[in-house]
């Protein structure tokens, strides 16, 4: 039963079907999430894994043209280790914050740097972006 309510309430849902012994009397609890995020313009995908993550090359994307770089608001931009950059999502107020600093160790330090951005700027024609696709799926 329960997987069938399963798959009406989350038609995109990605695991295999629950299968657990169970008596009459049983409870379970069940929590899933899902998020799409929309962005203004579609970023290209790369057509072969070109980006290196951990010495290995993964699936990407990146922003090719104007209307691409344009979305994505750079907080600050030290070098290639030291950054904080976000992209809203066009239909929510949703943002992805993405960070890399070293100095950086819990999701509360995170956090606190996301609180304190004053000011965003653009990319420019000079500037490049790309990064690898995240799937969450474990």
């Amino acid at each position: 039963m329960i997987n069938k309510e399963v798959r009406i309430k989350f038609p995109h849902y990605s695991f295999s079907d629950l299968a657990y012994p169970m008596e009459d009397r049983s409870i379970i609890s069940f929590a899933y999430l899902y998020k799409k995020l929309s962005f203004k313009t579609k970023f290209e995908r790369r057509s072969s894994p070109e980006f290196a993550f951990n010495g290995k090359k993964v699936p990407s994307f990146w922003a090719q043209n104007e209307e691409q770089k344009q979305q994505i608001r750079v907080a600050f931009y030290h070098n290639q280790d030291d950054f904080c950059i976000s992209i809203p999502d066009r239909e929510t107020k949703d943002v992805i914050h993405l960070i890399k600093k070293k100095s950086v160790k819990t999701v509360d330090e995170a956090l606190l740097i996301v609180k304190n951005i004053n000011s965003f700027s653009q990319l420019t024609d000079t500037d490049q972006f790309e990064m690898p696709i995240i799937d969450f799926d474990c």
